[in-house]
């Protein structure tokens, strides 16, 4: 009877750590286990679920509540990831180097005995300053077939491809860039609304808006290849030549293994005033991710390694007033020649492919 009161006090008094034991080492000796005795540690900074701006620096610090408890070292995790090891109980590190947004943070502590615990916190990472505003000049004009309704765009050897979106007006298209020609157009399935497109390692994949299915082509024959699937509404999509990116009107970006189209990752898009959602159509350029936000006349540039929106395109009146139809639609579509540093973009059945200049 005593020793049934004895184990449930143990227990009971396990239950009520603001710690989680993950494991203990064995220490053997003369034939007996002696397991160490588990200690209790108490965050001192920063506050579990404090918002902190990403030019600030977070400073980590642990206490031991009893003298006796020595820190041996400690390993920080950030979203399951290792993000850094030190010696003792604190450390300093740059809230910039995370990504923004609400961080799982998990501090595993190693004491001087062996024994191993878990501090568990939450972290919100905000962006400081505003995004820069930047304006444009238009370097050149190019016809556009104004029943194409755009869903994505990018360059590629010398010609313009485009994914046009509507149930039973889908395609894929090859375009001539100074006439607005349609050199060869592949259409989708009446089933699928066509999303965004991008070019990744001589391939090209095209989403699809609500059907969760997207398609791989030859991009030099526009033959389809192969088919994949994914679990959000597909919006836009591109590639840094290793990854691919891709939207889904959320403010999310999804990371996205190219050999079997699964979600490694995803980033979170901030501005100081919050998320933006409404994220579309994707291009990436020099290092950043270039997007479309529906219904907005403007592009933002995007750090991809944080989501912090370093700077905003305002395209307002870009095609002006007299040029635009009952049917001509929002602002979207994005494409980037590298070799020739010039970046194209347009709209919703808009008459015109605009070439610009970012001042």
């Amino acid at each position: 009877m005593k020793l049934a009161v004895f184990l449930l006090v143990v227990l009971t008094g396990c239950n009520m750590l603001t710690v989680s034991c993950v494991d203990a080492h064995q220490n053997k000796s003369d034939g007996k286990d002696k397991r160490s005795i588990q200690t209790r540690f108490s965050l001192v900074s920063p506050r579990n679920g404090q918002t902190i701006k990403d030019s600030e620096s977070v400073s980590l610090e642990i206490h031991p509540e009893r003298d006796s408890v020595s820190i041996d070292s400690c390993r920080l995790s950030v979203d399951g990831r290792h993000f850094v090891s030190f010696d003792g109980c604190r450390t300093v590190f740059r809230a910039g180097v995370l990504r923004m947004g609400l961080r799982r943070m998990a501090l595993s502590i190693f004491t001087s005995d062996g024994l191993r615990e878990t501090v568990s916190f939450n972290l919100k990472i905000v962006p400081d300053q505003a995004p820069k505003q930047c304006s444009y000049s238009v370097v050149g004009k190019y016809p556009h077939d104004t029943k194409a309704y755009t869903q994505g765009l990018f360059w590629n050897d010398g010609h313009l491809y485009e994914g046009t979106g509507q149930y039973g007006a889908s395609s894929l298209r090859r375009v001539e860039l100074s006439t607005g020609k349609v050199v060869k157009s592949i259409q989708l399935e009446a089933e699928y609304f066509g999303e965004g497109v991008c070019l990744h390692q001589g391939k090209i994949y095209q989403l699809t808006w609500q059907n969760r299915k997207g398609f791989i082509y030859r991009a030099d024959s526009l033959i389809l290849e192969n088919r994949f699937e994914y679990s959000t509404e597909g919006w836009g999509i591109t590639s840094d030549g290793e990854r691919l990116f891709m939207s889904d009107g959320s403010a999310n970006i999804y990371l996205v293994e190219p050999s079997t189209m699964s979600v490694a990752d995803l980033v979170e898009v901030w501005t100081p005033s919050g998320k933006v959602n409404h994220l579309n159509e994707l291009e990436y350029i020099d290092g950043e991710l270039w997007a479309n936000v529906y219904m907005e006349d403007y592009i933002i540039r995007i750090d991809p390694a944080t989501g912090r929106v370093n700077s905003i395109i305002d395209l307002k009146n870009l095609l002006p007033m007299q040029e635009r139809k009952p049917d001509t639609d929002v602002l979207n579509g994005i494409a980037y020649d590298s070799i020739n540093r010039r970046i194209f973009v347009t709209g919703k059945n808009w008459p015109f492919v605009f070439e610009i200049s970012i001042k």
